[in-house]
């Protein structure tokens, strides 16, 4: 597993310029734990997005619809980037930012994190259920970007 610098190999430490220098122990200890999980969801987001996109890949060229197994990927990537983005919030409202505050990097971290947290809702919404190729297209894409999304957002959380 790739870690950032500033971690340690079997710990839940965060990198010492993400977390305030002014908090007591115990608050850098949580938001430390909180960070260990907002980096632990993202590597769920890439498995279960990467997953979803293979199996909708495979559905694609087999010209079937959304099935059970697809329908699962969707819904787990979904509520995934749900807690990604709780766990976020908890972080920004602590006063932990991401990357080097108030850089580009820094809010597109955001963006990207916005992305993963509404990307495969809107696909629902976009849907029609006319079409059950045109719906797999969304699905899938939709699932891709969301695993992308996650990939260019661990990129710009962590200052380098």
């Amino acid at each position: 597993m790739c870690m950032p610098s500033g971690y340690r190999k079997g710990t839940l430490f965060a990198h010492p310029a993400i977390i305030r220098s002014s908090s007591s122990a115990r608050e850098k200890s949580t938001m430390s734990f909180v960070l260990g999980v907002h980096l632990f969801l993202v590597y769920l987001i890439w498995t279960f997005g990467g997953l979803g996109t293979i199996w909708g890949i495979v559905l694609l060229v087999r010209k079937r619809g959304i099935d059970s197994i697809m329908r699962a990927l969707l819904y787990i990537t979904a509520g995934l980037g749900v807690l990604q983005a709780a766990m976020g919030g908890i972080l920004y409202l602590s006063g932990a930012r991401p990357g080097h505050p108030g850089s580009l990097d820094s809010n597109l971290h955001f963006v990207y994190g916005l992305i993963v947290l509404i990307g495969i809702p809107v696909a629902f919404v976009y849907a029609s259920n006319k079409s059950a190729r045109r719906d797999m297209i969304v699905y899938t894409i939709a699932i891709a970007a969301v695993a992308a999304a996650a990939v260019r957002a661990f990129m710009t959380g962590f200052p380098m």
